[in-house]
């Protein structure tokens, strides 16, 4: 992409020492082009990197008792993060724990309770 750029920039001089302003103009318009086109590559790449990422992403996931854990390669548990933010959004939402197998999303304020959770009234569970 860059042996374009050049070529169009060197075309460009080219069109100038001629003095030929009806090609000028064209060489600036296509330049114009490649450099629009260049920064659609560009954010194309990052989106298709970001669906990668996601994918591997959702791929590690394992769903315990109400939220989800990613597991690394050798099987260590990251998390846990919040099922309906991943499930609606494909949000990475990291719960925080408010007690003993309570926890909390910050992205939707949903309140999740394990099983062997503390009786906490304060906190309102609501998924």
């Amino acid at each position: 992409m860059s042996d374009l750029i050049g070529m169009v920039k060197e075309a460009a001089q080219l069109a100038g020492k001629l003095e030929q302003r009806d090609l000028q103009a064209m060489v600036l318009d296509l330049q114009s082009i490649i450099m629009e086109k260049m920064e659609e590559w560009r954010k194309t790449k990052q989106e298709n990197q970001d669906l990668i990422a996601a994918l591997q992403f959702s791929g590690s996931l394992e769903l315990e008792q109400q939220w989800y854990w990613a597991l690394d390669e050798k099987g260590n548990k990251n998390g846990p993060y919040c099922v309906p933010c991943w499930d609606k959004f494909q949000r990475r939402a990291r719960l925080f724990q408010v007690g003993r197998q309570r926890y909390r999303c910050p992205s939707c304020d949903n309140g999740f309770r394990g099983k062997d959770a503390d009786p906490d009234p304060q906190i309102i569970v609501r998924g």
